[in-house]
């Protein structure tokens, strides 16, 4: 028997499930997201394994449209991964007025008690044992 929309509501609201993909309905998306960079997609991986609760996404200071790429929520620990780097192409956190927000987005964090980890192509190995420095500072 197939879960009807219900029963997939009930299982995110319990936190059984963290979303789901309807197959065979058409979607609203203007465009195929691109696929995510591989230092995201490793640092996901770490989250997983760990069985951490994560939110990606996730919009911390409504009204305000920020988001952080992943929240550990419970623990307030915001992760974002700066994609200018992995590209190589100028985009838009790399102007004046994008890198202010990001400045702004990350002050008010701050400000919010969230701390915030960056990571590059470059650096995302870091990821792990930073954020066990970060869990065992908080036991």
């Amino acid at each position: 028997m197939p879960w009807t929309q219900a029963d997939i509501d009930k299982l995110l609201a319990a936190g059984k499930i963290r979303g789901y993909k309807a197959i065979g309905k058409p979607t609203a998306t203007k465009e195929k997201a691109p696929p995510s960079p591989i230092g995201l997609q490793s640092i996901i991986s770490v989250l997983d394994t760990a069985s951490i609760d994560y939110t990606t996404e996730f919009r911390f200071a409504p009204p305000r449209r920020f988001k952080f790429d992943i929240a550990i929520v419970e623990q307030k620990i915001a992760v974002e991964y700066e994609g200018l780097v992995a590209t190589g192409k100028k985009g838009g956190h790399q102007t004046k007025a994008g890198y202010t927000s990001n400045c702004e987005k990350y002050n008010l964090a701050a400000r919010l008690g969230w701390r915030l980890l960056r990571y590059t192509c470059r650096n995302y190995q870091d990821f792990e044992p930073d954020l066990l420095s970060i869990l065992k500072r908080s036991d």
